[in-house]
């Protein structure tokens, strides 16, 4: 095997490598994303600000679908 073999092989690694760690931070953040917009929503119905609480729920909601969690 050539230098140039091994190098394309080395990058391909490491590409793959990266792209794992990627869509597990992505997903990591989506989490917290979540988990922060839950915290507002429950201050929302604390404070008696029911509409904003709504709006916090449906964006939970749109994250939660397949199209956000890629």
């Amino acid at each position: 095997m050539s230098n140039v073999d091994e190098a394309l092989q080395d990058e391909e690694k490491v590409s793959a490598t990266l792209t794992d760690e990627v869509t597990e931070l992505t997903g990591e953040l989506r989490e917290v994303r979540i988990k922060t917009l839950e915290e507002c929503r429950q201050i929302c119905i604390e404070t008696g600000a029911d509409d904003a609480g709504e709006e916090i729920a449906q964006i939970i909601y749109a994250l939660d679908q397949p199209a956000f969690q890629a």
